[in-house]
This record gives structure tokens, sequence and C-alpha cells, in this order.
């Protein structure tokens, strides 16, 4: 793996109570790119100082009990910041739909507004698993449908845990965007050609009248191709 690579890449979901989209859970999950290695994961219940929705409490499985003995929202940021400390990550997260960390960022900016975002863990853009399974789906020419749940079932994978749950989605985030990037890969061993790198073309060494270069099509690749 090169050094570059060594990076931990950081999965973020958030569960909200309703209607106020108050943050209720926190789940993180790290790991690196590579399907094999394991992940580490990390949740955290917030107290919204609110009564949950009972459509909410189903469907997170989150009761008002927990949420009450939650922390408030400054700790469990702390919480955060410590978890995620020499973690060695890569700036932007991974999301499923995106949005999570931007989302997060902005409550804890209206709730304290005097809060130094210095330490803020994260960078403004963020790595969206569902545009790459979308992409993947129409590439194949299949209909890009689904949650995250039955996209995974697309790829030969399996949910593990509770759906909306926040650490069960971001670690099956994590799953779900290291399989679709694995499919990708290219053995650059055996596979690039050594000569064009994979590109299909070389520099003819001629420019055209307006000084751009002239590529011809690679040797190597169309002796192969013969």
């Amino acid at each position: 793996m090169s050094e570059y690579f060594r990076a931990n890449f950081a999965s973020i979901d958030l569960e909200m109570n309703q209607p106020s989209g108050k943050i209720i859970q926190i789940g993180i999950a790290i790991g690196t790119y590579l399907n094999d290695d394991p992940i580490e994961s990390i949740s955290i219940i917030v107290n919204p100082n609110e009564i949950l929705d009972p459509y909410i409490i189903g469907l997170t499985g989150i009761t008002q009990e927990q949420v009450d003995k939650g922390v408030s929202l400054i700790s469990a940021y702390n919480e955060m910041l410590a978890y995620l400390r020499d973690k060695n990550l890569f700036i932007n997260p991974v999301t499923w739909g995106g949005g999570d960390s931007i989302q997060l960022k902005e409550e804890l900016m209206k709730t304290y507004p005097e809060l130094d975002m210095v330490d803020w863990p994260f960078g403004r853009r963020w790595i969206d698993a569902k545009t790459e399974y979308v992409g993947f789906r129409i590439t194949n020419g299949l209909q890009p449908t689904g949650g995250l749940s039955k996209a995974m079932t697309k790829v030969g994978l399996q949910f593990k845990g509770r759906k909306h749950n926040a650490k069960d989605d971001a670690i099956n985030t994590l799953r779900m965007w290291r399989k679709l990037i694995s499919m990708k890969k290219v053995d650059t061993e055996s596979d690039l050609c050594s000569t064009c790198d994979g590109s299909g073309g070389v520099d003819s060494g001629g420019v055209t009248p307006w000084m751009e270069a002239i590529d011809i099509p690679c040797p190597e690749c169309e002796s192969k191709r013969k």
C-alpha cells in the first residue's frame, strides 16, 4: 500500500428527531479502503432536550430514556474529536447521500455561536457512496434504485446491524464504499499498458497548427489487439 493510502477513512451518519431535525445520535466508523481490514466505530447519543417523535423512536430504536441520559451536543462534539484524534484520517468523510458532516457542523454553529471550529476534523466536501453506487448501476445499464440496505445486496453484501442506527449505518456505508471502489481497482502491474498507462494513445512528436500535441494509437496496445 502506498504511503498516501495508509490514511484511514471515516464514515459519519446522523439520526435526527422530527420535526425539529435536532441530532439525537452520531455514528462514526473508521477503516482503510481495503475490504478485509477491520472497522472500528463509535455511537454517541445526544440529548435534544425535547420529546422524541413516536415515529423516530420506532424507526431508530432510540428511546426517550436514552436521549434523556444522553450528552449535550457540545459534549458529543468533544467526544467525537477525542475519538478521531491521531487516527490519520483522510479529510473528507464517507457518507450515504452526503451532507451529514455539514449538517453536524451547522447545528453546532447554530447552537453554540461562540464555538471556535478550528478543530473541526472534516473538509468542506464528502465522499458519497450513494453517488458511487448510482454511477456503478448506470454504467452497467441497470436502474439505480434502492436505499443502502437494498443497494448492498446488488454488490454481494448484506447489511449488518439495525437500519437507522447511526453507528450501524456508518459501518455499512463504509463497507459499501469499500466494495464499490474495489470493483474499480486496476492491477497496475498487469492491467495497465507500460507505454501509455492505459490511455490508449502516445505522443507522436508532432503538433497541430495551433500548437497542440498530436497523439497516435499506442503501438503496444495495438499489437495486443491483433
